[in-house]
């Protein structure tokens, strides 16, 4: 496959988030095979060199994944289990190969153990977010109060539209779309008095 092979097969995947966090993968698995760090700039052609040298024989893809997984240690388990998909399926899909149930086993034994984040976020308090909105401007007041009353995310929030968002209603509403949202699935949410003021 030609160098732009890894740019093609993260052609493959709809959501720029996916895109995202596989290249990743495949860049942290690129660093861990070959022990050094490769710049945004390098990428495609280690990519390329890799594949190469599994075509001829000279590397052996799946004990570089084993490696691969045991060095995702020190990341949170969804963190690592991500990355290894994104190298994984990079990996099917350039050398066109399917893991076996048993090598897919011993993969995932050498992950980190866990489906819960490592860090814990700190509950925002009316005092919190007191302090944040004394020290805010008009835009950042608006969404605080926004992302506070509607719950909703801040990715999300950031795609919104105008036509999104009712504040001719009581409460107001906001529609976020399935196509703004990690699941896919659309919902409604409702916004406060004060943070209709702020908009």
């Amino acid at each position: 496959m030609s160098a732009t092979s890894l740019s093609t097969w993260l052609k493959t995947y709809a959501k720029p988030n996916t895109r995202r966090v596989f290249l990743a993968g495949v860049k942290h698995f690129l660093e861990s095979a070959y022990g050094r760090e490769f710049g945004n700039g390098e990428l495609d052609q280690a990519a390329a060199k890799y594949i190469e040298e599994c075509r001829a024989g000279g590397r052996d893809w799946f004990k570089d994944l084993l490696a691969y997984a045991a060095s995702l240690h020190g990341r949170p388990p969804k963190s690592a289990r991500a990355f290894m998909a994104g190298a994984k399926n990079w990996i099917e899909y350039s050398l066109d190969v399917e893991l076996t149930r048993k090598q897919g086993r011993l993969l995932l034994g050498r992950l980190p153990k866990g489906s819960r984040a490592r860090t814990e976020e700190a509950e925002l308090t009316r005092e919190t977010l007191r302090k944040i909105l004394v020290h805010a401007d008009v835009k950042g007041r608006a969404l605080f109060l926004f992302l506070a009353s509607s719950g909703i995310r801040i990715g999300e929030a950031l795609k919104l539209r105008l036509e999104d968002v009712n504040l001719n209603v009581d409460p107001p509403t906001v529609t976020v779309r399935g196509e703004y949202t990690k699941s896919g699935d659309s919902y409604m949410s409702f916004l406060t008095s004060e943070a209709k003021e702020a908009l």
